[in-house]
């Protein structure tokens, strides 16, 4: 698919891999809270819509969470 107004087609970022799809870090070893806070509530909604402690959750439960 296109990237824009440049019609040009260009490869997709190591970040935005398949392997990374689930992981809130996204392939960064540092974020600041600020920007995990974000990526976690964003994760959330996503793949936790049925989740009972969704709204409790922070990321600490989300690794014992995610290693299940």
């Amino acid at each position: 698919m296109a990237c824009g107004g440049c019609k040009k087609r260009r490869a997709a970022r190591a970040t935005m891999t398949k392997d990374n799809k689930y992981d809130v870090m996204g392939g960064f070893k540092y974020l600041p809270e600020r920007q995990l806070r974000a990526r976690l509530e964003v994760f959330k909604k996503t793949y936790c819509g049925d989740c009972d402690t969704r709204y409790k959750c922070n990321y600490d439960m989300y690794l014992k969470c995610n290693k299940k």
